[in-house]
């Protein structure tokens, strides 16, 4: 009997949407232990495991169930597409604008939008725009709609990189610095500004590697709780009276912005109140301003005079990586505070793919540290394979889930060519570059935001969170039907 020697495989595909089955079981209160049920979105289930049939209320699914369910990865995902898209925005900011026409002094509002460097950099390539003109057209037309201020991002990542470097001090300072141990095994601090590598860590892998997550937030995080606490007290809005909507380079950023943690001190609303993807906002922008590109974006700022602290017409960038340069970063720091070692340019080894690349901190013949930029899932798993059996060698991983990371996001604008991609990359690193720690108004906003310190208690609220393993169900994956 002979076999072919190739096997063909179409139309494979493990997404789980909601319309299909889902394996999270919704028991009533008389449900018994020994029940095998089964729940399906906006239908009815017959229980079929006990003697006599009974009719289950249709289900109603949210986003905090998908989050706190560890059956399947994505589900989540479309929900917050479905849930928050161009549609809920135009509706937001149209109520907005109608409420703020009746409104009283004691109950005014305030419409922030956030953009991301990444998005902003695939926008200005897909209208042939320098970043500069992208930026000024985008402030313009979001607040043509009703918004009141547009923030770039990059100010938040400002406090991420700073604290991530500071947490990598400390944790290599108790756990490697003086040490005269000779294993080869390292646990490494890995980055968790990436919330499809977080949700996939806390729901499958979370024994090994939620401990050595970096507790430091992302840029959009810590937007988020600059706006709903630091805005909401200077301009006297209470946070539920602010709508603050980001702009991201990926669909994951929605659950992130769901996430129970990134709720106001308060309760009362979330710090990010909805996440557009870069190609969503495309969509606004097909829908309402068809020739974007000459938009006149002459208007100038309504409320951003107020702040002596930002300027829309002072843009920069971080050196590194297009997903924030944490690596970079975190090098250099690291290295004049651990070693009083002055690193003016990070050379990076590409090691079987260009998502996986190592830089080594070498004096007199000794590495001092090693790190590594892992993106993609392919590399993630063999990062995760090596720390269980005790062979990984780095001390510090930035990790992304996109290959070539957030550039790349699932949420950028698609149909283009690898020549529009190379552009998208030329165009985020076409700012001039400012260290973290150079920012003209860090320490200004530290003293007024943050009570003078990145290590004072207020600080630990508005710029870490935690992560905490999500229980399996007692539900079979095999439930599923495929």
């Amino acid at each position: 009997m002979s076999f072919s020697g190739t096997v063909r495989l179409t139309d494979l595909n493990d997404f789980i949407a909601p319309s299909q089955n889902c394996i999270k079981p919704i028991l009533d209160k008389r449900s018994t232990a020994n029940q095998s049920e089964r729940m399906r979105f906006d239908r009815d289930e017959i229980n079929k495991s006990s003697q006599e049939k009974r009719i289950l209320k249709p289900v109603s699914v949210t986003l905090d169930d998908c989050l706190a369910c560890s059956g399947c990865i994505t589900s989540a995902e479309t929900v917050l597409i479905e849930q928050q898209g161009p549609k809920e925005f135009l509706k937001m900011i149209e109520e907005f604008s109608n409420d703020n026409k009746v409104i009283s002094k004691e109950l005014k509002s305030l419409f922030v939008v956030s953009i991301s460097p990444q998005s902003r950099a695939s926008l200005a390539a897909s209208y042939n725009l320098t970043v500069e003109d992208t930026q000024r057209k985008l402030s313009a037309f979001l607040r043509s709609l009703g918004a009141d201020i547009c923030l770039d991002t990059t100010f938040a990542r400002n406090f991420s990189l700073l604290a991530t470097a500071e947490e990598f001090v400390d944790y290599y300072r108790k756990n490697y610095l003086n040490c005269t141990s000779t294993s080869l095994s390292i646990s490494p601090l890995i980055t968790a500004i990436c919330p499809g590598w977080v949700c996939y860590v806390e729901k499958s892998v979370s024994d090994v590697v939620i401990p050595l997550m970096s507790k430091v937030r992302s840029p959009q995080a810590i937007a988020g709780s600059f706006v709903k606490d630091y805005l909401s007290k200077t301009m006297n809005v209470l946070p539920n009276r602010i709508r603050h909507v980001t702009i991201m380079p990926c669909f994951d950023k929605k659950l992130e912005a769901s996430r129970s943690a990134f709720l106001t001190d308060d309760g009362s609303s979330r710090e990010v109140d909805l996440v557009l993807s870069t190609s969503q906002f495309k969509e606004i922008l097909d829908e309402k301003c068809a020739d974007f590109k000459n938009f006149d974006s002459s208007e100038q700022p309504n409320y951003l005079c107020l702040f002596d602290i930002f300027d829309e017409n002072a843009l920069y960038n971080h050196e590194g990586s297009g997903s924030g340069g944490y690596l970079e970063f975190v090098f250099k720091y690291a290295a004049k505070e651990l070693f009083n070692l002055d690193i003016s340019s990070v050379e990076y080894v590409a090691q079987r793919n260009k998502d996986i690349q190592e830089a080594r901190l070498i004096h007199d013949n000794k590495v001092l540290f090693h790190m590594a930029l892992c993106y993609g899932f392919r590399n993630i798993q063999n990062l995760i394979r090596k720390i269980r059996v005790g062979k990984c060698a780095y001390h510090f991983v930035e990790v992304m889930a996109c290959p070539s990371g957030c550039l790349n996001g699932g949420g950028q604008i698609r149909g283009i060519d690898k020549m529009t991609s190379n552009v998208v990359e030329q165009l985020y690193h076409s700012l001039p570059t400012v260290q973290p720690g150079e920012w003209p108004n860090l320490k200004l906003l530290i003293n007024r935001w943050l009570g003078g310190s990145l290590q004072s208690e207020k600080a630990n609220r508005m710029l870490k969170t935690q992560y905490q393993a999500v229980k399996s169900t007692k539900s079979m994956r095999f439930n599923l039907e495929w």
